[in-house]
């Protein structure tokens, strides 16, 4: 056929000739397996560089039992064959147990430390590719906690009886210029208002009028919001106390978890409240539908719900949420006699139960 042939007299040259499918499409979607007991030139063979009983294993056998369909739906069978998405889950999930949450940290201990390429299955991430599995997948993400709990409920590790809730600040990542106070934007408003406009150039006219737009937005955030602050570039973050004693953007992590010794986390939100008064019932009333939704019984009929809380929530609300769950029988009295310690994640505080812990 020459190179002058028409596309049509070539699709009439292949009529009644079956011509194979593309390999991907015939097979269908595939994922890059596991090389990590490929020999490397520079780092050797990953398998056996760590040992039988290292928390890196046990974190790839969980996944393995976990259904990754959700993940791996967003991707295509043509192109290039992309990377399982389980061993992006398998490094993130060992790094932050080990106390690394950056995607810039993690990359670079990718490149010496042992167990994370373990968990890698021998790939190497960048930084982009490990910041945007987090940021692609975060719905799907949150979903694998209700399987978590399934799986942990299986294994008894799970009680509606043995709860507790705790929090802890994280510092945010966002700069001190994105701060909105309603103190301050309230204060500004009624400086800005004794200005008299007519007395102002038209340059000075618009960026005045760009203040009282900036600052008139930020009290009417905060109301609606029910906050004294916020972030324009963190949506969830606000300022807060840290221990240091300064104030600073920061995040509050909530959680329930079960079990003092296990600390089995059964649900958590991120919020940017200042301390934990209020947040009883949001907490409690999330566990609940999270056992129920893994299977254990936690409605009226059957064992009742025992949180074990510190004083830091015992704001008005939260002991009208309690007087209503005692009296419809879904909760009823518990102590903890080493406090609230909730999970890996949140610092384990032991409190004096005699003077700081409150029976709920």
């Amino acid at each position: 056929m020459s190179e002058q042939t028409k596309p049509t007299e070539r699709l009439r040259l292949t009529e009644g000739v079956s011509l194979p499918a593309p390999r991907q499409l015939r097979q269908g979607l595939r994922f890059k397996g596991d090389r990590s007991n490929q020999t490397d030139l520079l780092e050797g063979v990953h398998q056996p560089l760590v040992p039988a009983e290292h928390l890196v294993r046990d974190i790839i056998a969980l996944v393995e039992k976990l259904d990754l369909s959700a993940l791996r739906a967003k991707h295509s069978p043509l192109g290039r064959t992309p990377m399982d998405p389980k061993f992006k889950l398998r490094v993130w999930l060992y790094a932050s147990l080990r106390g690394m949450h950056a995607a810039s940290q993690v990359a670079e201990a990718l490149k010496t430390d042992a167990a994370l390429q373990l968990a890698a299955g021998g790939h190497a991430l960048g930084v982009s590719s490990l910041k945007n599995f987090r940021a692609d997948h975060l719905e799907a993400l949150k979903a694998l906690q209700g399987q978590v709990l399934r799986l942990a409920m299986e294994a008894k590790l799970v009680s509606p009886q043995d709860l507790a809730v705790d929090s802890m600040r994280l510092e945010a990542d966002a700069s001190s210029a994105s701060i909105r106070t309603l103190e301050r934007s309230t204060k500004r408003l009624g400086e800005l208002a004794q200005t008299d406009a007519a007395t102002l150039t038209p340059a000075q006219r618009e960026t005045h009028a760009g203040k009282v737009a900036k600052h008139a937005a930020a009290v009417a955030r905060c109301k609606a919001e029910g906050r004294t602050s916020f972030s324009t570039t963190s949506k969830e973050a606000s300022l807060m106390k840290f221990p240091s004693g300064g104030s600073k953007l920061g995040h509050r992590i909530n959680l329930a978890a079960a079990g003092q010794r296990e600390r089995i986390v059964v649900y958590a939100f991120v919020d940017g409240a200042p301390t934990d008064y209020g947040q009883l019932e949001a907490l409690v009333s999330g566990a609940r539908a999270a056992l129920v939704e893994a299977g254990i019984p936690v409605v009226q009929g059957a064992a009742p719900m025992q949180v074990a809380a510190d004083a830091g929530y015992m704001k008005a609300s939260d002991q009208a949420f309690v007087v209503r769950e005692r009296e419809a029988g879904r909760f009823r009295r518990f102590r903890s006699p080493s406090g609230c310690i909730v999970s890996d994640f949140v610092q384990a505080h032991a409190h004096n139960h005699e003077a700081v812990d409150k029976t709920l």
